[in-house]
């Protein structure tokens, strides 16, 4: 368990730099420079904290695996607000590096990330085959088989590449949650970044 106390503690080293003891929204924070760190207090494993809402009838639960060799997120889509297994219709993973870019001029308190997308992949169910179907039929979609869909993406699912190499977010890690941008909007350039942070937390896992 030495890894988890290690990193633990990093931690809560960062929390004074991108956390205040305010909510996620909160317009202060610290204004010291986060590109020294690299973001190794990322390493690890983080889950969403509850069922979020993609849109009125879609609903998901991520993980995101920062580590040494790159970044991977895992999106479990489903059609239930409880995302009851039951109700799952894919599974959407992305994998890449990532890279902490200084602290943000909007949202204080927050950093700037930026992700480079290598791989994107979607793995539907039985119930979700209709959905990727409908997206982007041009695909031979098999329920728990994995699809790349990196090239040419998935409709409003999944961008493609030559659309999105890389998505320009921003972050805020408040005790051990950790807060994207809002993603009411594509974040593929520069001027999309976020200028706000999403309500969804996702909190380390020990």
């Amino acid at each position: 368990m030495k890894w988890k106390s290690a990193l633990a503690a990093g931690l809560l080293m960062l929390v004074p730099v991108l956390a205040s003891c305010a909510e996620p929204d909160a317009t202060t924070g610290d204004s010291q420079d986060l590109t020294a760190n690299g973001g190794k207090a990322l390493f690890g494993d983080w889950t969403s904290n509850e069922c979020e809402s993609v849109d009125a009838s879609t609903y998901q639960l991520r993980t995101y695996r920062f580590s040494s060799k790159g970044v991977t997120a895992f999106w479990e889509r489903f059609s239930d607000p409880t995302c009851a297994e039951s109700s799952k219709l894919m599974t959407i993973t992305m994998s890449g590096t990532s890279k902490v870019t200084g602290l943000s001029h909007t949202v204080l308190g927050a950093a700037n990330i930026t992700v480079f997308i290598a791989h994107k992949s979607i793995t539907p169910t039985d119930a979700g085959v209709a959905v990727v179907e409908k997206a982007c039929g041009n695909h031979s979609w098999v329920a728990g088989q994995d699809e790349d869909v990196t090239a040419d993406g998935c409709g409003a699912i999944v961008p493609a590449e030559s659309v999105c190499p890389a998505e320009y977010d921003i972050i805020k890690l408040s005790h051990f949650d950790l807060y994207f941008g809002d993603r009411s909007h594509t974040l593929c350039s520069v001027s999309t970044r976020p200028t706000k942070l999403s309500p969804w937390g996702i909190g380390f896992q020990f």
